[in-house]
């Protein structure tokens, strides 16, 4: 009979590695705003947790996706999002349901009872339990590609806090059955998931496009559309000042100057490429009804790090932004503006 041996060496501070039974991480966005988390690499003794704490900032939530999951009996993982300060008083009754669901779940695996079912009504806010039979969302084929993007809340978790605690705990061990997942974890800014237009009524300040990476292709999405409008009052105009602005456009639209009028207009050669606008538009009253006119358009590659002045002659003026056919590489680093 023939033993084979294999020896990893395993950094003593990854996540990777668990010591004495216990393994504890803090995940913090002031450190990175991103990774990939793998389950301990090694053998684990029985009765063995470990626990990640993902910490972001007020603005946050933490965006994770599971790559691989893959548990022996008698192992399972929790999920679950921070209580709140006003919520600390009732956080007790929270956690003893969770362990009282854990250990339901662990009876089943570990006496072969039955399929445990996962709690009904669970979110990230009462917590998530999965097992071998009642898995995460997985977004495997990320581990072969960066092509296609983790659909949150369909392939992939989102937290509502900027706290989020997982905990992974095998009570039967793994050194003959091997328990792993890999999970690829981002920092997101926190805003509305459906919306990302805006309405201005004072009569100065500043404004800057969304930041929310939920919104764009990299969060599987194809077509975004921002509507920034500022109302001043009658007799007034809106005048605008751009810092900066940058649109990726792999050359789809092109920005020109009209001759006569001295204002910019889009030319667009293909709309089944990646295309992005925005438009400088005011709101023009007839009657009992008011329609709108685009006084300037910016479209292509379009980078402008130097100031950008547009003033309407209406008390009514939009600054639209419009992207189409947007990859899963395409997020806020890629389409932006901000102004006075």
């Amino acid at each position: 009979m023939n033993l084979v041996a294999k020896t990893v060496l395993i950094r003593k501070d990854s996540y990777a590695y668990s010591e004495n039974h216990n393994c504890l991480h803090t995940i913090s966005s002031f450190e990175k705003m991103s990774g990939r988390l793998i389950s301990p690499v090694h053998s684990l003794p029985g009765n063995t947790t470990c626990t990640y704490y993902f910490q972001g900032r007020s603005h946050q939530r933490v965006w994770i996706s599971f790559l691989k999951f893959s548990l022996s009996n008698g192992s399972f993982v929790e999920v679950w999002e921070q209580p709140k300060t006003e919520d600390r008083g009732k956080s007790r009754s929270r956690i003893r349901t969770r362990v009282t669901q854990s250990l339901t779940l662990l009876i089943f695996f570990a006496f072969g009872i039955g399929s445990p079912k996962p709690p009904t009504n669970a979110t990230l806010s009462t917590g998530l339990i999965f097992t071998s039979l009642n898995t995460p969302p997985i977004c495997e084929f990320k581990l072969l590609t960066t092509a296609r993007a983790c659909v949150p809340f369909q392939e992939s978790l989102v937290s509502n806090s900027p706290q989020l605690t997982l905990k992974y705990m095998t009570v039967n061990g793994t050194v003959l059955e091997r328990s792993s997942f890999i999970i690829d974890y981002e920092f997101v800014q926190n805003g509305d998931d459906s919306n990302c237009s805006r309405t201005f009524r004072a009569s100065s300040g500043s404004f800057s496009s969304t930041r929310n990476v939920l919104l764009f292709g990299r969060a599987g999405k194809r077509r975004l559309r921002c509507v920034f409008r500022f109302e001043a009052d009658r007799g007034q105009h809106v005048r605008l000042i751009l810092n900066r602005i940058g649109l990726k456009g792999r050359s789809s639209c092109i920005s020109v100057i009209e001759p006569i009028t001295r204002r910019t207009i889009c030319k667009v050669f293909n709309t089944s490429h990646l295309m992005a606008q925005l438009e400088f538009r005011q709101l023009v009253e007839n009657t009992n009804e008011s329609y709108p006119t685009v006084r300037d358009c910016f479209c292509g590659d379009e980078i402008r790090a130097n100031p950008l002045t547009l003033t309407s002659t209406t008390p009514t003026a939009e600054l639209v932004m419009t992207i189409e056919n947007m990859g899963a590489q395409d997020d806020h680093t890629s389409f932006y503006f901000d102004g006075t």
